[in-house]
């Protein structure tokens, strides 16, 4: 499964993921060239092409923009949301 992390997830989240997800391909947005300042509507796509399976976001706000929710129900992908307070309480 290949996992895709938001660029608003911080990086020290993607290192500690990958410590301990060893099965699993986790991607930070901002190693890929060309991805960082994708909005929204265009990730998604954008991710479902290049064989992404998962989006891992902190952005609540997606679910209330019309156009990135049908971009995500397109897209296919699964999204996960975490609070954006978990990552800095849990560090």
């Amino acid at each position: 499964m290949r996992l895709l992390l938001d660029e608003n997830v911080p990086r020290p989240l993607h290192q500690v993921l990958t410590s301990f997800v060893l099965s699993h391909d986790i991607v930070h947005l901002l190693d890929l060239p060309g991805w960082s300042g994708t909005r929204d509507e265009a990730l998604y796509p954008r991710a479902a092409a290049e064989g992404f399976h998962v989006v891992l976001t902190n952005d609540g706000r997606q679910m209330q923009r019309p156009r990135e929710v049908a971009a995500i129900a397109a897209s296919g992908l699964h999204r996960i949301e975490y609070p954006p307070k978990f990552w800095s309480a849990a560090s």
